[in-house]
């Protein structure tokens, strides 16, 4: 049996190909891989729920094979906490989720608990990244243009880091990268290179990877924890006119 997972969010675990729906797999859900089916394109799979064993088929390009040890660790942080709450329908208003934020907050060292107006984006990301995921080295910060800053840094001064920053075209987006954008008030690369000062910003975490788009997990969008699209040109690299500022590489 080899391990694989669900690369996209509905996966549909059948009985046999076309056939009927046995469950419905989440994105990032580990699989194991039994071989292959009689009709082309399908797998058979082995999935567990709670200690209850599945077989089945699913279609085969909705599976990717695993990252490193650490960048799943952040796709799982990212993707527990949109699941956490409820894929977007969970607002920070509301309870309990209101208490999650303030959980995000105590994580990078600020009392807040969730019950006020201050923007808590760029608090997800340190939560998810250092708090979950156990990174090491990052700059965690109640604003984002902070640790984006510091990963350009590091890779100009070759430090070691596990984050660094790039031009959208310098490279392309894999799972694990952060996706890293202008919100407000329009800056660039060049800026963040000189400054961490931008508060007005966003950044979002790569969960998926399609031919044409990627997909990536990012909190304070519209009052919860939602997942967005990011258009790709045809070689790969993230498409202009999206406000991207930065793409920040997983080293890990």
């Amino acid at each position: 049996m080899t391990k694989f997972f669900v690369k996209t969010d509905g996966l549909n675990l059948r009985a046999q190909p076309h056939g009927q729906i046995v469950r419905t797999l989440r994105l990032g859900k580990k699989v194991n891989l039994l071989g292959d089916a009689q009709v082309d394109g399908w797998k058979r799979v082995e999935v567990k729920f709670s200690g209850e064993v599945l077989n089945g088929v699913v279609f085969g390009k909705y599976l990717r094979k695993p990252e490193s040890d650490r960048k799943e660790a952040l796709h799982k942080a990212c993707v527990d906490q949109w699941l956490r709450f409820k894929r977007g329908a969970g607002k920070e208003t509301e309870h309990p989720f209101y208490k999650i934020v303030g959980e995000m907050w105590r994580s990078i060292g600020v009392n807040l608990d969730g019950r006020d107006s201050n923007p808590w984006s760029a608090a997800f990301i340190s939560f998810a990244v250092v708090k979950l995921a156990k990174y090491e080295n990052f700059q965690t910060s109640s604003f984002h243009t902070k640790y984006v800053h510091d990963a350009i840094q590091k890779r100009t001064l070759g430090l070691d880091a596990p984050f660094w920053g790039y031009r959208r075209l310098e490279k392309k987006p894999k799972l694990g990268d952060i996706i890293c954008a202008w919100r407000k008030n329009a800056h660039d690369y060049h800026d963040l290179e000189n400054s961490g000062a931008f508060k007005r910003s966003h950044c979002d975490v790569i969960v998926e990877i399609n031919e044409e788009s990627v997909r990536a997990i990012g909190g304070n969008v519209s009052n919860s924890v939602t997942v967005k699209s990011f258009s790709l040109n045809s070689q790969g690299y993230l498409r202009k006119n999206q406000r991207i500022t930065a793409l920040m590489k997983n080293k890990l």
